[in-house]
């Protein structure tokens, strides 16, 4: 059921980013300033509440402003930007996952053991296209 999701991971990874990079990019241009102006408009009334009320109140203002789907959905991939763009450069420059697919490495790894690749060792290469970026370490056979 889900081989084909982790055949092609790397590309969903990749657009998944790219469309929460665009919404970050329509959000920050958008309704992120009238939010600001909300909360500077509250500003003396957020001085006099505690912090869980100061932490509601600017909850509901950013709830006021993002009221129809099509800013639920910008919010929705804006917040998630952040995240993907730490798996993306953690996956793609740094380390990446590899499932162990048979019994050839037995028996150190097992089928199913999940190892840790550090890219810097053979050369970085760009995702998707797999465009090599750096060269690293001749591979040893």
């Amino acid at each position: 059921m889900f081989d084909n999701l982790r055949e092609n991971f790397e590309l969903i990874l990749v657009v998944l980013f790219l469309v929460s990079a665009i919404a970050y990019v329509v959000y920050r241009l958008t309704f992120y300033k009238d939010i600001q102006a909300d909360i500077k408009a509250n500003k003396t009334r957020l001085s006099e509440l505690d912090k869980k009320s100061r932490k509601n109140l600017r909850g509901n203002i950013t709830a006021s402003h993002i009221n129809t789907f099509k800013k639920k959905f910008i919010f929705f991939f804006a917040d998630l930007f952040w995240v993907l763009l730490f798996v993306v450069v953690l996956r793609s420059f740094l380390y990446e996952p590899f499932k162990i697919p048979s019994g050839s490495m037995k028996p150190g790894l097992q089928i199913g053991d999940i190892i840790l690749v550090n890219k810097y060792e053979k050369g970085l290469r760009l995702p998707v296209t797999n465009q090599r970026l750096t060269d690293g370490e001749p591979i040893k056979r």
